[in-house]
């Protein structure tokens, strides 16, 4: 929808999005049935945001429903309801209603078709004989057009295009172990019940009441189902492979997560998973440490990109599906940036990470971005890919990691946009590291977006740089032309509000899987300019 939204409001620009579902929100649509079929919604009833709602929206001219005193109550009180109720963390249901809104009131819903399954993307080998000389292709040097082929129940159309921006999100696929990692571990043969986190809707008795039950992972969604489960099982073993041993302080919660309590006493933790004992129904750790008696496994162990849709030609997913390669600022395909992902870094704000990167996507489809040439993409990509292989961070677990270098990131995209020289404060390539803070979802389901039909008959002359551009509208323009100057000083004020909340949040979170979830009761405002503080 951030795409959406900017794109729409360029005149030049026609623009259509695809969306399988009837409505918008994607994983935030939660329903009571979603837990069924092949590709489950990984949001659950009793979800709460892990982020305050006050940094979540896309635009601080958007901001989520005001609330004024928090009704939220420390301990597991503050992680149940997926909706209702006031403070800083919301339910699923909130979110929902954010995107509802932010779509009807920016008339979003007129430029999606619902209901409508990509099936193919592709790159003709010829231009579409429909092109017009005042069409802004970028063919001299990325080829012709997109054809873009979907169905809606029975009916199967096709489409050109001359950009494709893919914005599916990454919780559409769940991720397992890879098979020969649990057939080393004997984990194969365990034959109790087995799930993953986005199987979980609940603490249900029928699956968990006096169960012991391993939880495999470390991260926001573990946490909060740790919690959930403990309250009925007999035992909950929290396994995170950050952990060097059972009686360690290290592992589980991001750096500087130090807060929670132990609410429930019959919770364990132990680091990674070395195998699994079938003939005594044993799990042994990499400390030596073994736990007898499991019965549930829940694997929290994250999703995978997925992209059914790019041909085999475009598609750029690593084998293992936790990897995009071949990404230009984690944002344009190397080689033909008429191909962009909204979306792909994780442990980030989501919402408007998405819309500073829909900034970048709509400048560089207008003509005001000027992307390096093919040579210095590709050396930029060398680069990144270095400085990754120094921090250890060149895997596919960490490739798309942000946590806390999100802000340089959204800042940079900011300033590529608009240009001032007096706000180029973010020149360094973030390098993720440590753990950041999730949503728990994105906004999109299976969605793309395509834009064409780019008239340059809206040029207007005087504009500086834009001079011989296609038309910039007021919120894309740089210093000393229009409202350029303001807006991204603007939104650079709002993103140091972001951060500042974002990291005194981060240290109230739990230091452990499990632990109390006590930082949902805090409640955060942020003013127009650019301040916070705590209520």
């Amino acid at each position: 929808m951030a795409a959406l939204k900017v794109l729409s409001s360029i005149d030049c620009v026609s623009v259509q999005a695809f969306e399988t579902s009837s409505q918008v929100g994607g994983i935030w649509n939660y329903e009571t049935n979603s837990k069924s079929g092949p590709a489950a919604n990984p949001m659950y009833k009793s979800l709460r945001t892990n982020l305050p709602k006050e940094i979540m929206s896309f635009h601080p001219d958007s901001p989520f429903a005001s609330t004024t005193t928090p009704t939220a109550t420390a301990g597991s009180g503050c992680s149940g309801g997926g909706g209702g109720g006031g403070g800083s963390f919301v339910g699923h249901a909130e979110v929902q209603g954010y995107l509802e809104g932010y779509a009807a009131s920016h008339g979003l819903n007129q430029f999606i078709r619902f209901g409508t399954e990509v099936l193919n993307i592709t790159k003709s080998k010829t231009s579409s004989s429909s092109s017009s000389s005042g069409r802004i292709t970028g063919r001299s040097e990325h080829g012709s057009e997109w054809v873009v082929e979907t169905r809606k129940g029975l009916e199967l159309d096709t489409g050109a295009f001359d950009y494709v921006i893919v914005c599916n999100g990454h919780y559409n696929a769940v991720h397992f172990p890879s098979g020969e990692e649990l057939e080393a571990k004997g984990m194969r043969a365990f034959t109790g019940h087995t799930m993953h986190s986005a199987d979980y809707d609940g603490p249900d008795p029928t699956i968990f009441g006096g169960k012991t039950v391993l939880i495999i992972g470390g991260r926001n969604s573990a946490t909060d189902l740790a919690r959930e489960v403990a309250s009925i099982s007999k035992k909950v073993i929290s396994s995170d492979r950050n952990m060097k041993s059972s009686s360690s302080s290290d592992g589980s919660g991001g750096e500087g997560e130090t807060g929670g309590r132990d609410e429930y006493h019959n919770l364990e933790h132990y680091p990674g998973v070395k195998h699994y004992n079938k003939v005594t129904n044993e799990v042994g750790f990499e400390d030596g440490s073994t736990v007898a008696g499991v019965d549930v496994i829940i694997f929290c162990t994250g999703f995978r990109y997925h992209f059914p849709f790019l041909s085999p030609g475009v598609s750029c997913v690593s084998g293992s599906g936790r990897r995009v390669n071949n990404l230009y600022e984690q944002l344009f395909n190397v080689d033909d940036p008429t191909l962009s992902f909204i979306g792909l870094p994780f442990s980030v704000v989501p919402f408007p990470l998405f819309y500073m990167q829909a900034l970048a996507v709509a400048s560089f489809i207008t003509g005001g971005l000027q992307l390096p040439d093919l040579d210095g993409r590709r050396s930029w990509l060398q680069q990144w890919e270095s400085a990754l292989a120094g921090s250890s961070c060149l895997n596919d677990s960490n490739y798309h990691h942000a946590g806390a270098h999100q802000w340089s990131y959204m800042r940079r995209l900011v300033t590529s946009v608009y240009p001032d020289p007096y706000m180029q404060r973010c020149t360094s390539v973030g390098i993720g590291g440590e753990d950041g803070d999730g949503v728990g979802g994105q906004e999109d389901g299976e969605g793309e977006v395509q834009a064409k039909n780019i008239d340059k008959s809206h040029i207007q002359e005087g504009y500086g740089q834009y001079s011989k551009a296609p038309f910039i509208p007021d919120h894309m323009r740089c210093k000393g032309q229009g409202r350029g100057a303001e807006e991204s000083s603007r939104l650079l004020r709002h993103l140091d509000a972001c951060e500042a909340v974002y990291n005194e949040n981060r240290r109230r979170k739990p230091a452990r899987v499990g632990y109390s979830d006590d930082y949902r009761a805090v409640h955060y405002e942020l003013m127009a300019d650019g301040a916070w503080r705590i209520l």
